[in-house]
């Protein structure tokens, strides 16, 4: 939540501080001011910005202060406009489920994709995180897991790490033990187990 607010804050703050400094100067420009007048307008802007703000927009009306106007406008809004794509694009759409139903998929067994993993986990990394992958192999075992989320793991040659996928929808259902099947969805990690996600079963 915080870091999501800062997706906002970080361009409005640029924003406001773009607005006050091109206010300011356009203060200190003006010829028919006199210098204390000009401080003392600095001062209230500074120290209440929104008042400050306004009070100076109410009490000129020329067509500078127009101008500044729908420069405030439009730069505040760029900022909301700026903040709301940072938001979506790095924070809300990564969260989001993914329609793996057009994406091709890494075909790999399950066996090969923990040994893989054992054997370099920075170069399979490279490879397969956060990417789509068909993993083929034996199911050990099908149940749903403490948040109610429909889990299978499948076997390798280690007893120990093995494939654990969380399934989307109600699909473990469908999956017995012994069986064989093959699981399409995102490799989200290794924890001892290569880890999973989204994972539909696309042949059993």
């Amino acid at each position: 939540m915080i870091i999501n607010l800062l997706a906002f804050l970080v361009p409005l703050c640029c924003a406001w501080a773009l607005v006050f400094i091109v206010i300011l100067v356009s203060i200190f420009k003006r010829a028919d001011l006199a210098i204390n007048t000009k401080l003392l307008w600095t001062f209230l802007i500074l120290v209440f910005p929104i008042i400050g703000l306004v009070l100076y927009f109410v009490q000129y009306k020329d067509k500078i202060v127009k101008k500044l106007i729908w420069f405030s406008i439009l730069t505040l809004s760029l900022a909301v406009i700026a903040g709301a794509t940072v938001d979506y694009y790095v924070f809300i759409k990564p969260t989001l489920p993914r329609d793996l139903s057009n994406e091709k998929g890494i075909e790999v067994s399950a066996k090969d994709i923990v040994k893989e993993f054992q054997t370099n986990e920075s170069t399979s990394n490279a490879k397969y995180l956060n990417k789509v992958v068909e993993v083929t192999g034996e199911v050990i075992e099908a149940k749903k897991d403490q948040t109610g989320k429909p889990t299978v793991t499948l076997k390798s040659d280690d007893s120990f790490s093995n494939v654990f996928v969380t399934l989307r929808g109600d699909k473990q259902l469908e999956v017995k033990g012994g069986s064989t099947i093959t699981v399409k969805g995102i490799l989200v990690g290794f924890l001892s187990d290569v880890v999973i996600n989204e994972g539909v079963v696309v042949k059993q």
